[in-house]
């Protein structure tokens, strides 16, 4: 009696089963649907899954992110049936699983975008930069030194005395105050004349008495005029002197500063040679013997002369020029 029951009990669940698996597959139920949707869908329709019609769906949907939300509850699509002009498709219906309670806060995380620009290249430029010249210290200048004159060797005739006008010059007046004295450097070498002094020896008060000054060059001659330039107009002093030159005759001395008798004219009484009314100069013959050699003087020719008096007109001498008894 059991078994039988049994046997019925099994035999009834088979027929329940089959009679479903009918209503499933050739029913106008859910299977019949299904089983339409897809036939008419491989054919007419290209092959979807389910993933490529959820995505669409969801991605059209703006989420919107609270700073601080709590209770989140995880949402993943689920695919329901639903009728559309009687073909079968999927919908999303959301499927709510709630979170642990613990999570209080939930950031989405994002998936940086990069947004790719033109890189700059940040190679520095090469610049060249023009060479300075460096600097070169100049040299710590040595204190200049004044230099020592070069001493030069002064011998006896080294500088004489070459002209004496000791009548004065010519001229409408006859001036016999227009004296001179001529010097000349018988040397090579210009002489520095500071310190000589030209000075007469004759009578209780002697004069001239003249320091002397400036330079004398070499083989050149250094006219000392009497009171004023004027003496011989035409050409320019090398120094002017006072003091006058006796008619009778002087002893001069050329004197250097050591002390050194370099040239002297001892006519005391008598000068050696010269005129007085014609006012003529007296001349030295020869530059090399001593000057107190009374045939070594001559008086000027009147054909060779040089200069002129205050009132212009030609003197009886050679101022400034070789003399015309001889050339020293």
């Amino acid at each position: 009696m059991n078994d039988f029951r049994n046997r019925l009990i099994f035999v009834g669940s088979l027929g329940v089963v089959f009679i479903f698996t009918l209503i499933f597959s050739y029913g106008p139920g859910y299977g019949g649907r299904l089983s339409a949707f897809l036939g008419n869908n491989v054919t007419n329709s290209p092959k979807m899954s389910p993933s490529d019609m959820v995505t669409p769906m969801v991605t059209q949907k703006k989420m919107v992110t609270l700073q601080n939300v709590t209770n989140v509850t995880t949402v993943s699509p689920t695919l329901s049936p639903s009728l559309y002009n009687d073909s079968q498709y999927y919908s999303v219906s959301p499927s709510v699983t709630p979170l642990s309670s613990d999570v209080t806060t939930v950031s989405p995380t994002l998936s940086p975008q990069t947004s790719v620009s033109p890189s700059l290249s940040t190679t520095p430029r090469s610049t060249t930069s023009t060479p300075q010249p460096s600097e070169t210290p100049s040299p710590t200048p040595s204190p200049t030194q004044t230099p020592t004159p070069t001493s030069v060797t002064i011998d006896v005739g080294s500088v004489v005395i070459n002209e004496i006008a000791w009548m004065g010059t010519g001229g409408t007046a006859k001036l016999s105050n227009d004296e001179w004295i001529e010097l000349y450097n018988t040397t090579s070498r210009t002489i520095d004349l500071t310190g000589w002094i030209l000075k007469s020896l004759t009578g209780t008060s002697p004069d001239p008495q003249i320091a002397l000054s400036n330079s004398i060059q070499p083989f050149g001659f250094y006219l000392l005029e009497r009171t004023d330039d004027t003496t011989v107009s035409n050409i320019l002093a090398g120094q002017v002197y006072t003091g006058s030159l006796l008619d009778t005759g002087e002893n001069l001395e050329l004197v250097a500063p050591s002390g050194l008798l370099i040239d002297a004219v001892r006519s005391e009484g008598l000068w050696y040679a010269g005129n007085k009314e014609g006012r003529f100069s007296m001349e030295r013959i020869d530059s090399s013997k001593f000057g107190d050699i009374s045939n070594n003087w001559g008086t000027n020719n009147g054909l060779i002369v040089n200069g002129l008096n205050s009132d212009d007109g030609p003197i009886n001498g050679t101022p400034g020029a070789p003399n015309s008894v001889t050339t020293p």
